[in-house]
């Protein structure tokens, strides 16, 4: 399901008692790039880029502004709740 991403989906899921978003936010001939931002209703959300995908880990990561890289995971058996996202983009004229 995460592998087969295109630019314009995504997946919301809830893992513990969070709710996040996986998005796809470029597209190059050999590489699609992702992230995962945590759903929040004050507007500040904690996002990271998806490194790898394994069949029981998302594997994370982020650079802070002094460019330290932090990494973080993911288990797939902690998420719940999965649901596919069509985002529908429109154009102004």
């Amino acid at each position: 399901m995460i592998k087969n991403l295109v630019k314009g989906q995504t997946i919301e899921f809830n893992y513990g008692d969070k709710e996040y978003v996986l998005g796809v936010h470029s597209v190059t001939d050999k590489e699609t790039y992702m992230h995962i931002r945590e759903v929040s209703k004050y507007g500040l959300n904690i996002c990271m880029n998806v490194d790898k995908v394994s069949k029981s880990i998302i594997w994370l990561y982020d650079f802070n502004m002094m460019g330290i890289r932090s990494n973080g995971r993911m288990y797939m058996s902690n998420i719940t709740d999965p649901v596919m996202v069509d985002i529908v983009e429109t154009t102004t004229v």
